[in-house]
């Protein structure tokens, strides 16, 4: 999993590289996230404006960080392109996740 982890005004920004966050990548991406949670990190702004395909694997990834960040924490979502927002709607998990359209206003929001 390509992943870009960093910290922009106390907020952990991931933003993922790849074209598809799915269960082959998915443990990856929650292992090296759940490492930064672990660390204490607790507001999460997850960049997905790369992303065009996400299975079952990348959802229970996205849902496995909001159970780990549950007290005291926070995880949005960024850059969502219309494939992405599509399964979230049909899956329900917009009513989860808080959408931003880029990073900065993800990043503002947790602050």
């Amino acid at each position: 999993m390509n992943l870009e982890l960093s910290c922009q005004d106390g907020v952990t920004v991931a933003r993922v590289l790849d074209a598809a966050l799915d269960v082959v990548g998915a443990d990856d991406f929650k292992k090296r996230i759940g490492a930064r949670v672990e660390q204490g990190e607790r507001l999460l702004a997850i960049d997905l404006s790369r992303v065009t395909f996400i299975d079952s694997g990348g959802l229970g990834a996205l849902l496995s960080l909001v159970r780990q960040v549950e007290e005291g924490g926070r995880v949005v979502l960024s850059g969502c392109t219309p494939p992405v927002q599509q399964v979230l709607r049909l899956t329900r998990l917009d009513r989860v996740f808080d959408f931003y359209a880029d990073t900065d206003a993800a990043v503002a929001a947790l602050r």
